[in-house]
């Protein structure tokens, strides 16, 4: 595929979300006019400042028909497909995860797959969003870890992974499978863990978190785009390739919350132990970035540090927005 943006179409899902919002603003930045698929485009936070910039196409991803209607108006190249139920809070069904991840990109394949063997079809590339929850957890996790998850969250996007790869092999729909770790940065869920520590201490409210022990491999959203973009335009040597997306270190969530606050100035106090540990708690998970280095030339550019400055400084620019975030 052509790395010429402007003459691209795009089609992205899930872009009313922290990674697609940051996704899309990238694409307008290079030119690109991105056709974005919404479930309710009523939703529109994250997206107002460059809404004259994207053309909206409605629907639900759990609608096969739904999912049908906009390949069919779009026609796209590439799909950036972003669309997710979320991990937390666990306060979804089983049946809505696998409706949303499984379901979903099982009926966006379909489309896809029609789409290509169409007469005036052609190559489609498509980028997925995956999820490190596929693993039961580990240090340095490798793209050939047992997928073990240990949440429906993780289950429903096993198998998502898993139909990607069947269409993959079996129809040509080039596929790169990105497994996200932890994305953080401007547009994320004011009640995520670097979010509602930043609003907190910009409330002069202490810190409360749970354990504090459990590691997360964090991931600055614009890494995460430059991911995205390679994913969109590599060379692949068969139409299926996994790749981990992370920062490549796991950072208990106690010692980035300390983090934040001594960048802050030490404003508010931390405390540990608050919440209940949840049952399918992951303590420990980092990735292996190495493929990621190897197949997409794509490492981590912003320095943890750096990136938590560059959030800090956007909610407390952006703070009554930012608390609205969900």
């Amino acid at each position: 595929m052509t790395t010429d943006w402007t003459t691209e179409r795009v089609l992205v899902t899930g872009g009313t979300g922290m990674v697609g919002a940051n996704l899309l603003r990238r694409l307008v930045a290079l030119g690109n006019r991105p056709f974005v698929f919404m479930r309710d485009p009523a939703r529109m936070q994250r997206l107002e400042d460059i809404r004259a910039c994207f053309e909206c196409v409605p629907g639900d991803i759990a609608d096969a028909a739904a999912v049908e209607r906009a390949v069919e108006t779009v026609k796209p190249r590439a799909v950036f497909h972003l669309a997710s139920s979320y991990f937390n809070p666990p306060t979804l069904s089983a049946a809505d995860h696998m409706n949303i991840n499984a379901m979903g990109l099982l009926y966006l394949c379909e489309a896809l797959t029609r789409a290509a063997q169409a007469p005036q079809g052609g190559k489609i590339r498509l980028v997925a969003a995956g999820s490190c929850a596929i693993y039961t957890g580990g240090s340095g996790l490798c793209e050939d870890a047992p997928v073990r998850p240990g949440s429906v969250f993780g289950v429903s996007k096993a198998a998502a992974g898993t139909i990607a790869r069947f269409y993959a092999s079996r129809h040509g729909i080039e596929t790169v499978e990105l497994r996200l770790f932890t994305p953080f940065g401007p547009w994320e869920s004011a009640r995520r863990l670097i979010p509602d520590t930043i609003l907190s201490a910009l409330d002069g409210r202490d810190v409360r978190i749970g354990h504090g022990a459990q590691q997360r491999d964090f991931v600055y959203v614009d890494d995460v785009v430059d991911a995205l973009l390679r994913a969109a335009t590599a060379r692949l040597a068969e139409p299926w390739l996994s790749v981990n997306i992370g920062g490549g270190v796991g950072r208990p969530i106690r010692d980035v919350a300390t983090r934040i606050l001594e960048l802050m100035g030490d404003p508010v106090g931390l405390t540990t132990g608050t919440r209940p540990v949840r049952a399918d708690e992951i303590w420990e998970i980092s990735a292996d970035i190495s493929t990621a280095s190897q197949r997409l030339g794509w490492r981590p550019k912003v320095a943890f540090d750096d990136g938590l400055r560059r959030t800090i400084d956007w909610f407390r620019d952006h703070r009554a927005l930012a608390q609205s975030l969900t």
